[in-house]
């Protein structure tokens, strides 16, 4: 019996052949613009961990070094924006197809307004310029998270530079500590003596912590150890600060980590790398309880006295941060309510009232940029038209949390939001100095207003999770 022979359509072999060369040229583009934003972002953020622990570099090294700290600060959101438009473009090139209708609309907005904010302070206001560039990247930092927050490949690709800038800031703030032995025979175990050691001025950097204690969990026992040690030294340096909103965000995350996760993990069928959540979780609190103890058993009478006046801080009444908010707004004319006074705005301070927290502007009056309460500098930069157009966002998202709720790091991207949102309420926020607090902010803002994602057989990187357009 004759072999059969099967005849091949060359034009068909032309067609296939235009298929697969287009697939690699978009494979090969798809890998250069990665390669390109995740070199940009890492930029970005060496460049604000240089700015954010500039006091120990000023001290150690270089008096100097300042003048290229801030230098490094402000230019840092060009490189910032270049690994946004490079992340940006993957796929078919249009980001705010990845967004829900509110989504795509909101952002919009937040981009509109933020631009107007920094037009109407710079020339309707004339506010002093540096003082109005910085206040707009700030919030630039936020519109460009989104961007980032959107793709998928952007946290798998920025996964491991992020564990490295965080335990690289967790070393500079443990040297910032050197001079902690002096301070305590000097004023004792419970004076604050934290506010006084270098590592003040450097827990800025430490703001990617909550993103590795909250997504520990759902990877692998190495990552949950190591985010165990690092929330037990971030708690334990908010109690030498006797920081009531520090130790209350700290404990607030442990116990979201330990207790709210596993519940979420076990009613939404939340898959881990290797094993369970409450495994994970159990290993994770047995580190972290060992780590506290073995810091009370070295220092206990420092442990205690810390804690004992925290404790007297917390039952104190403290109505300052409010007084200083009511003062902001009696400063308004009613005219400024709804575009508040524009990117650099300020607000006249009572110099005897409140000394040293406010400057001298130019024209000799003594005022304050910025507020204690984070969550009112909307307000103040943009007045109602940004703070409502913002914190419209913000509810929408706290409000669809189900929509993804299957996805772990969408999950923890909702509960980010909530946690630094209700700090901001208390302790500042859209400021140079929070810029890691931002741009986590503005990266869980795009995870949670793109298109429901659905659950994957695998989650061996932060990509396990795609999302159903991309699949379409």
């Amino acid at each position: 019996m004759r072999d059969q022979v099967q005849f091949i359509d060359p034009k068909s072999l032309t067609s296939h052949g235009r298929l697969y060369r287009a697939e690699r040229n978009r494979i090969r583009r798809e890998q250069m613009l990665r390669f390109l934003g995740s070199l940009a972002f890492a930029i970005f953020l060496l460049a604000q961990l240089f700015s954010l622990t500039r006091t120990w570099f000023v001290l150690n090294i270089d008096p100097n070094l300042n003048e290229y700290a801030t230098l490094a600060s402000a230019i840092s959101i060009i490189p910032l924006l270049a690994a946004a438009l490079c992340y940006g473009s993957i796929g078919k090139g249009r980001f705010l197809e990845r967004f829900v209708p509110f989504g795509k609309a909101w952002f919009i907005l937040l981009s509109v307004t933020t631009t107007f904010a920094l037009i109407y302070g710079l020339f309707f206001q004339a506010n002093e310029t540096s003082s109005t560039i910085r206040d707009f990247i700030a919030f630039f930092i936020i519109v460009l998270g989104i961007v980032l927050g959107s793709e998928p490949t952007f946290w798998k690709d920025s996964y491991v530079t992020l564990l490295i800038t965080l335990l690289t800031a967790v070393f500079i703030n443990a040297l910032g500590f050197s001079n902690l032995d002096s301070l305590i025979l000097r004023y004792g175990y419970e004076a604050r003596i934290g506010v006084e050691t270098t590592s003040y001025e450097l827990q800025g950097a430490l703001g990617w912590w909550v993103l590795f204690v909250l997504i520990a969990p759902f990877r692998s026992r190495k990552l949950v150890g190591i985010a165990a040690v690092v929330a037990a030294f971030v708690l334990l340096q908010q109690l030498l600060f006797q920081k009531r909103i520090g130790v209350t965000y700290a404990l607030s995350v442990i116990g979201i980590s330990l207790f709210l996760l596993p519940k979420l993990a076990n009613r939404f069928k939340l898959r881990t790398v290797s094993s369970s959540v409450n495994t994970n979780n159990r290993q994770g609190g047995v580190v972290l309880f060992l780590a506290l103890i073995t810091v009370s058993l070295l220092v206990p009478e420092l442990v205690r006295g810390q804690t004992d006046s925290l404790i007297r801080r917390y039952l104190s009444q403290d109505v300052s941060r409010v007084e200083e908010a009511i003062h902001m707004v009696e400063d308004f004319n009613p005219s400024e309510y709804l575009l508040g006074r524009g990117m650099g705005g300020a607000y006249t301070f009572d110099e005897i009232r409140f000394t040293g927290l406010g400057v001298w502007d130019g024209n000799g009056v003594f005022v304050r940029r910025h507020l204690h309460m984070g969550a009112l500098m909307p307000f103040l930069k943009g007045g109602m038209v940004l703070s409502l157009v913002y914190y419209v966002g913000v509810t929408y998202v706290l409000f669809s949390w189900t929509k993804n709720r299957d996805d772990p790091l969408s999950v923890v991207s909702y509960i980010i939001i909530a946690l630094i949102t209700l700090k901001s309420l208390v302790g500042g926020m859209f400021l140079l100095p929070e810029s890691y607090d931002l741009i986590l902010i503005g990266c869980c803002f795009g995870r949670c207003l793109t298109r429901p994602y659905i659950k994957s057989s695998s989650i061996n990187n932060w990509l396990s999770w795609k999302s159903k357009s991309a699949n379409a």
